[in-house]
């Protein structure tokens, strides 16, 4: 593997998805799926959990320092988060005054841990980030990248710069332009089952209700270590603008609700080709294919690297 192409970036994918990505040559786009269509929605709920494992602790130990008008204030505003959010609240009115007037810190922090695993029970059953998403990976020539996502009849990977951005436009209720909005693009981890994670930016230890998103982005990041060969980077498409705010290019599939997200064509640096199929007709192919596009002209014949895995159907 040479040094360049250690610095790239893979979607392992076929030849008719790369035709549909480059149907408009000038701003190619890739499809990310909403994370609620995911092939298995059981990666989030694992990210979740083990951010949870930090977390509780983390809002108990922090609860248990605040001195008693300000358990009283933490717990009115997670009483009154309960109530909007429509969740089984731990306390009627009448018991929340009785419990803030007896300015008992034991009890407060008591309740306040209450509310708080009930506030991220509700994210774990009942709320999802409105965020899109695809992966990209590391892993150079991989067989088992090869065999989960590619067709059986052969297939390519697509290899990017990391300095890649992917963006789409935003547009209103009125149809009108609003922002260019950009994905980020973020490296997977695979802690042990046993593992604690490591702590996190949190942008206000005031207030946890205000860090949701970041607990949920946070929750994308982490994968069983079962799939640590995937050495996966997470595009992440959040969606968080309210109801009157869009993406432009959106759509459906039969099975899933979709993004388009653009990229410009110089970030496109190699294309490989499985070990599985014919090689050499799929590497004719795509040299047709590039010649066609002239977007495409930076990349040259020495650019379609064929993998040299000994693969037996």
């Amino acid at each position: 593997m040479s040094e360049t192409s250690k610095q790239l970036l893979l979607h392992y994918t076929s030849f008719e998805a790369l035709t549909s990505i480059f149907n408009n040559p000038a701003t190619p786009s890739m499809r990310a799926t909403h994370i609620d269509f995911l092939n298995d929605t059981s990666e989030y709920d694992y990210g979740i959990e083990k951010v949870l494992e930090y977390l509780v602790p983390y809002e108990n130990d922090f609860a248990i320092q605040l001195d008693v008008p300000r358990k009283i204030a933490r717990l009115e505003r997670l009483y009154k988060r309960a109530k909007r959010k429509g969740l089984k609240n731990v306390l009627t009115i009448d018991e929340l005054n009785s419990a803030t007037s007896s300015k008992d810190p034991k009890l407060l922090e008591k309740l306040i841990e209450q509310y708080i695993k009930l506030d991220y029970q509700h994210l774990r059953k009942d709320s999802r980030p409105k965020a899109y998403t695809f992966s990209l990976s590391k892993a150079e020539d991989s067989l088992y990248q090869w065999q989960m996502y590619c067709p059986h009849e052969g297939g390519i990977a697509l290899g990017f710069d990391t300095d890649t951005r992917l963006y789409t436009d935003l547009i209103d209720s009125t149809g009108s332009f609003y922002l260019k909005h950009y994905a980020d693009i973020e490296k997977v981890d695979y802690p042990e089952k046993s593992e604690k994670i490591k702590p996190f930016r949190l942008p206000n230890k005031l207030d946890y209700l205000r860090y949701l998103e970041e607990i949920e982005k946070k929750a994308l990041l982490l994968k069983h270590p079962a799939f640590a060969q995937e050495q996966e980077y997470r595009v992440i498409f959040n969606m968080n603008f309210g109801t009157d705010i869009k993406a432009k290019n959106r759509g459906y599939t039969t099975n899933k609700p979709y993004i388009e997200l653009n990229f410009k064509p110089a970030n496109l640096k190699r294309i490989f080709v499985s070990p599985k199929g014919d090689q050499e007709h799929t590497r004719k192919l795509l040299i047709y294919f590039i010649q066609d596009i002239p977007e495409l002209q930076h990349l040259s014949e020495s650019d379609i690297v064929i993998s040299d895995i000994p693969f037996r159907s």
